[in-house]
């Protein structure tokens, strides 16, 4: 069994707030119409992203929802 920070880093579940970004970020919305949407800051919204982006392995938008279908999260 690897040491706990390996298995981490390898996959980080994403949170329950980062699921539901995911799951605006299929849609054709905007950052700025997501966070309104959430009742968040935009800001806010692409630190989410970011987060996202790192715990998938993804350099992309598009990319970041195939590694997400691939992992169950959509």
């Amino acid at each position: 069994v690897p040491p706990r920070s390996q298995s981490r880093h390898r996959h980080e579940e994403l949170s329950d707030r980062e699921r539901l970004v995911l799951r605006y970020l299929a849609t054709s919305m905007s950052y700025r119409e997501i966070a309104s949407e959430l009742l968040i800051s935009v800001n806010t919204l692409k630190s989410h992203v970011k987060h996202i982006f790192r715990k998938l392995d993804a350099p992309s938008r598009d990319k970041a929802l195939a590694n997400g279908r691939n992992a169950g999260y959509l």
